[in-house]
């Protein structure tokens, strides 16, 4: 048998597919996103926070199924400086996506592997086990569910740590059996 993340699998297989790329092990940083979108005019606070929610809605972009950024994804931030940003940082977030997608800039881990779940391609096993199941993302989930073979979901609600990365619990998404192991 073989045991992989859900990422290492994703890059084996986007690699199999012939697909190049390169990979960014920490995204960018803010100031190399405020040298990319040219952003030199205005306070250096104000240019930081855009940057610094450019990161937080690429995040939030990639581990949704839909792509979407919403302001609740920003909740780091007072609810007016999400008001008056939102819309530039949507479309820097789409703009950076689309970099990532042509190649131009390297890829992160998470947009590697909803690359991967976009291909909706069915993983050779018999069954598949879903560890950690509570801190799982939504791309990760769907890549799950799409699978024809027998799933299985391990994992513990108290001990959900990701979500302010955007995890959701798989265990309360899915509608398996349920078993205690104590």
């Amino acid at each position: 048998f073989n045991i992989h993340t859900a990422h290492s699998f994703a890059l084996r297989e986007l690699r199999s597919m012939g697909v190049k790329f390169k990979i960014s092990n920490k995204g960018m940083d803010p100031d190399e996103i405020i040298a990319r979108l040219g952003m030199y005019n205005g306070a250096a606070s104000v240019r930081y926070t855009i940057a610094k929610m450019v990161q937080d809605g690429i995040s939030a972009a990639c581990n949704r199924i839909d792509g979407s950024i919403m302001p609740i994804d920003f909740k780091d931030y007072d609810k007016p400086t999400v008001a008056k940003y939102f819309n530039k940082v949507v479309q820097s977030v789409n703009f950076f996506l689309h970099e990532m997608a042509s190649g131009n800039i390297p890829m992160t881990h998470d947009f590697y592997l909803k690359l991967y779940a976009k291909q909706k391609k069915s993983i050779p096993c018999h069954y598949l086990l879903f560890d950690e199941g509570q801190d799982a993302n939504e791309v990760m989930l769907d890549i799950f569910l799409n699978q024809k073979c027998t799933r299985i979901i391990v994992g513990d609600p108290a001990q959900q740590i990701y979500s302010w990365r955007g995890a959701v619990n798989a265990l309360e998404k899915v509608n398996f059996r349920t078993y205690a192991l104590t």
